[in-house]
């Protein structure tokens, strides 16, 4: 049996700049002694990193764990298999058995935890695969404290690039990949009913988290294959390897990685960030040859066609399968004014674009002319998404702001925190038009305005 590593990470409740006190801890069974925080963060990584570093725990707790919790978590190095047959070799796991190994590492270290001091917060990071594994211990969780007059652990998960979430994920989007790759988590989706806060952040265009609502659209399928490269979301799961135009991610305003338009939403006891891509991945290419002018010249008009294979609508927290086309509803005059409109603002911004090819640069000023600087828009920080335990000292501030200024590239529009107000989205080019929902009813209409949405928990 192997033994598992532990990598400790301090993060004091302090300002926007927490910085980490690192430490190393070693949870075997030969008695080892440690001193860490009340509140652990068990740090799972993604495919091909089944050893977690102290780099990766240091960069999930400062970009993700932190700015979505708030802060006084000691991260903690969960390892698990991360394996994915062939892939990973003929000799490893398949996924699905991968999958269940790490579970069940996961629920040994979760549950001593929970015995050994049921008060103490628990988050849980996963990551990819691990995502997976951990929308199986929110599932079974759920299962194990419905009905009981017990109170509910006070656990947390923050999962990235979830393969299951409900409108997005490859898992969810088709059920029967789900069957083949996972037969033992007998899951296709993410549960958002539960008594434990969630954080689930994507990329889009990312395969695994943002596949297509329409996959017959082959120019939004290949693009999201080529968006198997935004699944690459921090500088460690690059192993120090970053390509061009592909943009690191964080979720703290004070970070050069933070993105203003992420798109936040909250259903039901999750709360979803959708951080755009800058780039539409079927263009990387051209752009790591040094072909990026021409890419900007092209690729505006191509991100609405590819659009249309979603469906922005619907929120994320609603289960949303593949479908074969949209629904005869969609054939709205509404609808074919929004699509002319984005085509005419995407032919504008790509006419822009070459015109600048043979546009001279900009005269530089004078020396010792110095232009008057630009103020900044005042940035506003919501309360942590989590709640503090009875007695426990007021967590840092989350840096998940309130106010979404654009979405995907379109006009601002204020978003309410996501804790406790219902979401607001946007849209995106050939997306259908917005509709907002309360978190507390959740009563969604289909296109035909006559279903009620399906936030049973998953069995």
């Amino acid at each position: 049996m192997a033994v598992i590593c532990v990598f400790s990470l301090t993060l004091p409740v302090s300002a926007a700049h927490p910085e980490y006190l690192r430490g190393i801890v070693h949870d075997g069974h030969h008695g080892s002694v440690s001193l860490v925080s009340a509140q652990s963060a068990l740090i799972m990584n993604g495919t091909y990193e089944p050893v977690v570093t102290a780099a990766w725990i240091d960069e999930v707790m400062s970009d993700l764990v932190a700015p979505s919790l708030g802060g006084g978590y000691t991260g903690e190095a969960m390892d698990t298999p991360e394996e994915f047959w062939p892939i990973s070799g003929l000799g490893s796991l398949t996924f699905n058995n991968s999958v269940k190994a790490g579970y069940e590492l996961l629920e040994d270290r979760v549950d001593s935890k929970i015995q050994n001091a049921p008060a103490s917060p628990i988050a849980v990071f996963g990551y990819s695969q691990s995502s997976v594994i951990t929308a199986a211990l929110k599932r079974n969780l759920a299962r194990e404290y419905a009905g009981s007059p017990t109170v509910p652990p006070p656990v947390s998960l923050v999962m990235l690039a979830n393969p299951l979430r409900p409108n997005g994920g490859i898992l969810s989007r088709l059920p029967l990949l789900a069957a083949l790759l996972t037969p033992w988590t007998k899951m296709d989706t993410t549960p958002t009913d539960t008594a434990f806060t969630t954080v689930d952040v994507a990329r889009q265009y990312d395969a695994w988290s943002d596949f297509p609502t329409y996959p017959l659209n082959l120019l939004s399928t290949v693009n999201a294959l080529f968006g198997l490269v935004n699944h690459w979301y921090l500088p460690e799961s690059t192993s120090g390897f970053q390509l061009p135009a592909i943009d690191m991610v964080s979720l703290d305003p004070a970070s050069p990685n933070y993105n203003p338009n992420n798109d936040i939403q909250q259903y039901g006891d999750t709360s979803y960030v959708t951080i755009p891509s800058t780039n539409l991945p079927l263009f990387y290419p051209l752009r790591w040859v040094g072909l990026g002018p021409l890419a900007d010249i092209i690729e505006p008009l191509v991100r609405v066609f590819v659009e249309l294979g979603y469906d922005r609508s619907l929120p994320y927290g609603e289960v949303v399968r593949a479908q074969v086309l949209p629904g005869l509803d969609a054939l709205t005059a509404d609808n074919a004014a929004l699509f002319v409109s984005d085509v005419s603002a995407a032919l504008r911004q790509g006419v822009e674009a070459a015109v600048g090819l043979f546009t001279p640069p900009s005269p530089t000023p004078r020396p010792g002319v110095v232009p008057a600087p630009v103020p900044a828009a005042p940035q506003r920080a919501i309360s942590a998404l989590r709640t503090p335990s009875p007695g426990e000292g007021q967590p840092a501030e989350s840096a998940i702001p309130d106010r979404v200024p654009e979405r995907f590239g379109y006009p601002p529009e204020a978003v309410s925190p996501v804790a406790n107000m219902p979401s607001q989205r946007g849209r995106v080019p050939g997306g259908r038009s917005p509709r907002t929902e309360k978190v507390e009813s959740l009563s969604l209409g289909s296109r035909s305005g006559s279903r009620t949405a399906d936030r049973s928990r998953v069995r």
